[in-house]
């Protein structure tokens, strides 16, 4: 990195090959940086409108991931965020975002009913509208599709179980659908609460994989 000052020496232009495989074969991740540094918060700020949208309130959001009531409508609002934000906000994500809140009683039901009508009033949308490989990328837009009956989520999921009626496999039923992966299928069937059919397709899966 820095040469030889010792020998008067710049860093040198050539590596060994080994040496240079090893460095490019690590990837930037969150994984591996620094907690406290700030990076950009586009993916961190759409998991949790997405939450908020599926009735999860921020206070307990922030709860969830350890930040202050006071300090959460700042990092709502921040375009940047530390890494140990993002890996806490996405870990609630990817374990609560199939699991819309509609509160066990009266307090809980207002807080979760408060939280979509902001949602729906800030244009926040749900986690089913975002790709997990893209939810990072600030240039990507969520797919967000009208209630007609063409692509009514039920009606969607109808189809689904008439493929598999039919002997389709999962990969056919992927491609047949237009579902880029098996999560994105998965989002879909546990907004309307249609776990059964995510239980069949991981079957179909596992027959295939068998074949």
């Amino acid at each position: 990195m820095y040469g030889r000052s010792e020998r008067g020496h710049d860093p040198y232009p050539r590596v060994h090959r080994t040496t240079a495989e090893k460095i490019t074969a690590i990837k930037p991740s969150l994984d591996n940086m620094a907690d406290g540094r700030c990076i950009d918060a586009t993916g961190t700020l759409r998991r949790l409108q997405a939450l908020v949208a599926i009735g999860w309130s921020m206070s307990r959001l922030g709860a969830e991931i350890g930040v202050a009531p006071g300090n959460f409508s700042r990092v709502m609002k921040s375009p940047q965020c530390t890494v140990a934000t993002a890996k806490a906000v996405r870990a609630l994500y990817n374990r609560a975002w199939n699991q819309p809140q509609t509160g066990e009683d009266w307090h809980s039901r207002s807080a979760a009913s408060r939280a979509r009508r902001h949602a729906k009033a800030n244009g926040w949308v749900q986690p089913l509208a975002w790709d997990d490989e893209t939810i990072d990328d600030p240039a990507t837009l969520p797919a967000v599709f009208e209630e007609t009956p063409m692509v009514h989520g039920e009606e969607r999921i109808a189809d689904i179980e008439f493929l598999i009626r039919t002997g389709a496999g999962q990969s056919e039923i992927l491609s047949r659908l237009g579902f880029k992966n098996l999560g994105a299928l998965e989002r879909l069937c546990h907004r309307y609460g249609r776990g059964d059919v995510v239980r069949t397709m991981k079957n179909l899966r596992s027959l295939e994989v068998a074949a």
